[in-house]
């Protein structure tokens, strides 16, 4: 939370007032789905605080504190909440309905429509939108705290009161989730929080660091999978017509043409957003590392210490914040801002680095994208599954599934190939123009693509359905896909990741 206080001249601050207990009414808490409701309009746009006081209640604990910055997009923040808090249930419904539709329509108790999909998108985002407006008809809401919503906005003198209280709200929350962007560390109120919250004096609280850019590469991820899943399904109900010989050759160069004018299009533009976040990404560790307090930024110091509006003085919040990191980190022979500059070099720099190393964070959202885009989808492949086993029995069903399966391993094959490619481009950008490197960079994963699907194709139209090879193509891609996700599935991260799916589905993270 970067906030940028006009206190009025009437309001007077000392250190003290940084450390001294809120009083309870001034304790508010925002269920998550207020904060999510209306598209984000409380990120976006001002609104009426009598509204605000009925959506808000009195709180003593806070599941979520949500720290970020006013000055990067509204919009990115709320969609990476979207993402953060919606996105694995959005999946797993998505998951469920459209295998749910699929069995329907193979029992005929639905007609068969090529736009059965279209439902399967519809949950999705519904889901990805309302999740918690859902989740709060069966569980309580989660709570949590954002500054528009928590603190006065009419009133100066409580505005100022809980603004630097600020402590007091850090106390009560479970976890504090940061909506990072490269201008974070560099705001004074947000090196504060972290201060705060490093100075937990009991067992550590988790903190989540949430990149915003995350909600670009999700849509992006979405996008192209879902447009390359739809003209693969397109051009195949439009070829099972056709003969075996129309198949094999024209089948290859229809989904080879289509998907080749698609990638040179959206792939470019993935690889852009992609590289540039990498970039950001790199920025938070070279932040981290060479973290400086002295050199965060305030909106007092800012303006001269002068008030935009009236010209009257206002306080200087960085010499409050300067006392408070002094009584907390300071002594006779200690230089407390350098304690602290190793403190957040020490106690952030390295868990940032180990995640950003295993791609933990974006794979596990980029997976969920993925899956989403291609499940829909399953409302189709189980009729014609169903249909494949009624007619050709268990061999023409596993011949006809092995695509379907082969599909989705690749799928999360190319996604962790993506990132190492995004990854490079970091070290690439000051040698080439950003818009040839993108270009590059689509080329390489399209040629990547290639080679991974051409063998699994050629066992397919080559050998007869009792052929092992397809089989064995498959394994192999299985096999890589393990290989490549490998540090996410030991056994400790396994069961982890099983609980953050179990919290994530009840919304509490």
């Amino acid at each position: 939370m970067a906030i940028s206080p006009t206190i009025s001249t009437s309001t007077v601050l000392t250190i003290d007032d940084l450390l001294l207990e809120l009083e309870p009414d001034l304790l508010r808490g925002a269920p998550l789905h207020v904060c999510l409701n209306r598209c984000g309009r409380y990120w976006v746009q001002e609104s009426d605080q009598d509204q605000v006081n009925r959506l808000t209640r009195p709180a003593e604990q806070y599941h979520h504190f949500l720290s970020h910055d006013w000055g990067t997009s509204a919009w990115l923040k709320y969609v990476s909440l979207l993402i953060y808090y919606n996105s694995g249930a959005a999946t797993l419904a998505t998951i469920l309905v459209s295998a749910a539709l699929g069995v329907a329509v193979a029992c005929d108790v639905l007609p068969e429509v090529a736009w059965m999909p279209v439902f399967g998108y519809l949950v999705f985002f519904t889901f990805l939108l309302f999740w918690q407006q859902l989740r709060r008809l069966v569980l309580r809401p989660m709570i949590v705290f954002l500054d528009k919503l928590c603190i006065p906005q009419d009133d100066e003198d409580l505005k100022a009161r809980c603004i630097f209280g600020l402590a007091g709200f850090l106390d009560r929350a479970e976890t504090l989730v940061v909506l990072w962007s490269p201008r974070y560390f560099a705001r004074l109120w947000c090196t504060y929080e972290i201060a705060t919250w490093l100075k937990n004096q009991g067992k550590p609280k988790p903190v989540v660091f949430l990149p915003v850019q995350i909600s670009i590469l999700f849509m992006i991820c979405f996008l192209v999978v879902s447009l390359v899943q739809a003209t693969t399904v397109l051009a195949e109900t439009a070829l099972l017509q056709s003969t075996a010989s129309e198949w094999t050759v024209d089948a290859i160069f229809l989904l080879i043409g289509i998907n080749a004018i698609m990638a040179s299009i959206l792939l470019p533009l993935c690889f852009f957003f992609w590289t540039k976040m990498f970039k950001d990404v790199a920025e938070l560790h070279r932040q981290l590392t060479s973290f400086k307090v002295q050199e965060t930024s305030c909106y007092c110091c800012t303006q001269r210490h002068r008030d935009p509006a009236t010209g009257a003085v206002i306080s200087c919040d960085r010499k409050l914040i300067y006392g408070v990191l002094k009584k907390w980190y300071g002594g006779a022979k200690k230089n407390y801002l350098e304690v602290f500059n190793g403190l957040v070099r020490e106690q952030l720099s390295l868990p940032i680095q180990r995640k950003l190393q295993d791609n933990t964070l974006l794979l596990q959202y980029l997976a969920a994208a993925g899956l989403a885009a291609i499940c829909p989808f399953f409302a189709m492949w189980i009729p014609r599954l169903a249909r494949s086993y009624a007619e050709e029995g268990s061999i023409g069903l596993l011949r006809r599934l092995q695509p379907k399966v082969y599909l989705i391993l690749l799928v999360l094959c190319m996604l962790h190939v993506s990132v190492l490619i995004g990854k490079a481009g970091v070290d690439l950008a000051s040698c080439f123009n950003p818009i040839l490197l993108a270009c590059g960079q689509a080329c390489f994963e399209t040629l990547m693509c290639l080679m991974l699907w051409f063998p699994f194709s050629v066992s397919m139209f080559m050998t007869d359905e009792n052929s092992y090879l397809p089989a064995v193509t498959l394994g192999v891609l299985f096999l890589v896909d393990i290989y490549l996700f490998y540090p996410s599935l030991t056994k400790a991260c396994f069961c982890k990741r099983i609980t953050m799916l179990i919290k994530a589905l009840a919304g509490r993270h």
